[in-house]
């Protein structure tokens, strides 16, 4: 389970996402994550799954050198759910 640590002020413009089951420890832009979180947070059933995809987004970005954006703008060009979840599950288990 991912938790956000959203230390926001106006000397640290970053969030900072952990996750302890997968060792997930990253900083991102809080514009960025903002902006993946809706989109997951829309799709999801929950907001913890929201949370979870957002964090596996970032984790995916750092380990491809692929723009977060970039990879919520491919999701969001699928047709329908079974292709989301194929787009996904490819970057997932890549």
């Amino acid at each position: 389970m991912a938790k956000i640590i959203d230390n926001r002020n106006s000397l640290d413009k970053t969030i900072r996402i952990y996750d302890n089951f997968y060792a997930i420890d990253l900083v991102v832009d809080p514009a960025q994550y903002d902006i993946v979180y809706s989109f997951f947070s829309g799709i999801s059933e929950s907001r913890q799954v929201a949370q979870n995809f957002t964090a596996f987004m970032f984790k995916i970005s750092q380990e491809t050198g692929i723009n977060v954006l970039d990879l919520v703008a491919q999701l969001k060009g699928t047709q329908n759910k079974m292709q989301l979840n194929k787009v996904i599950s490819y970057y997932l288990n890549s």
